[in-house]
Order: structure tokens, then sequence, then C-alpha cells
């Protein structure tokens, strides 16, 4: 009985911890000539006004950036030279809801990816809107390339300024490597 006891124990415990997020998730063949990076929403390290949303069009998850100025979210792989087609061609993209109702330059989103080489960091701006260049409905994937080789830590950082009143919001970053 107590060993029946034990092992429905570890059985338990065993499938409560699959529910969780192995971070940094590992990347997977996306069709023929692609990897996916894309981290789980749960890898992402959140500061500032953050919420959990559904962006417009897109069904995946996302964020909204609450007012008070600064926020971001950002999480980390390491590119694995075993899933890499081409260390010049990786893309990260998000589904970007947008409006700012000054229309104010202090509003705004950017998509970044920071790759460290040998401890060098390279910064990558994958895509910038503010409140001057309009509205974004959310239905549009906007995206940026960057180049990270095997071994490299690759960051990929959604970082948001909102003055107070703006609505922004993202959906979970997806990031690829293609041929």
């Amino acid at each position: 009985m107590k060993k029946l006891i034990v092992v429905t124990a570890l059985l338990s415990l065993s499938l409560a911890a699959s529910a969780f997020a192995t971070c940094p998730t590992a990347p997977s063949p996306s069709g023929f000539y692609a990897y996916n990076y894309s981290q789980d929403e749960a890898c992402y390290s959140l500061t500032g006004s953050i919420s959990s949303t559904s962006v417009a069009c897109y069904t995946g998850s996302g964020w909204s950036f609450g007012g008070g100025y600064f926020s971001y979210a950002v999480a980390s792989f390491t590119a694995d030279g075993s899933y890499l087609f081409n260390a010049n061609n990786w893309a990260g993209s998000s589904f970007i809801y947008f409006d700012s109702p000054g229309a104010t330059a202090y509003d705004w989103i950017e998509l970044i990816a920071v790759v460290t080489h040998n401890n060098a960091d390279t910064r990558y701006s994958l895509f910038y809107w503010d409140g001057t260049m309009g509205s974004l409905n959310g239905c549009n994937e906007h995206y940026g390339l960057f180049s990270a080789s095997a071994g490299d830590t690759v960051s990929i950082k959604v970082y948001v300024s909102n003055s107070g009143s703006a609505n922004i919001q993202a959906s979970i970053p997806r990031v690829f490597n293609s041929l």
C-alpha cells in the first residue's frame, strides 16, 4: 500500500511539473526551412505595469502595457548550433495594437533583440512605433531581422513607454531562424 501511495505521489508531481514552462523554451523545427525559438510566456521577466491580454486579431497570448511610463518584457536563450540554418537570418516579431489619443512621442513601443557574442552586446531594433506615427490595429505582425551565431545569447525585449492614456498591446514575440 505504501508503494502505491509513493508511486501515485511521484506520478502526480511529474505531471504537475510538466504543466510549467521549461525556460528557455527549446528550439523546434517549423516547416522545412526554419527553427522556432519563440519563448513561452512564462519565460518572460516582466517589469512595470504589464497585464495579460489577447491582441486584436492574433489568437495567442499577449500583454497590455499600462501608464506610468516604462515597462518591458524580456526573455533570453542561447542559439543552438544543432538548430541553426543561417546565422544571418533571424526574425523577431509581434502583433501590436497601439493607440495614443494625444498622438505623442512619449507613447512608444520597441521590439529589440540584444545578441551577446564573446561578451560584447549588439542591439537590433526590430520594430519601433510611437504616437506621432498613428495607430496600429493589432492585425499585422511587425518584425525585424538580426544575426546570431551558435553559442550566442539572444535576449528578446518588448520595451514600452506609456505616458498614461495610451492603449498599447503586444503579442508574445515569435522568433525564428531560417535559410
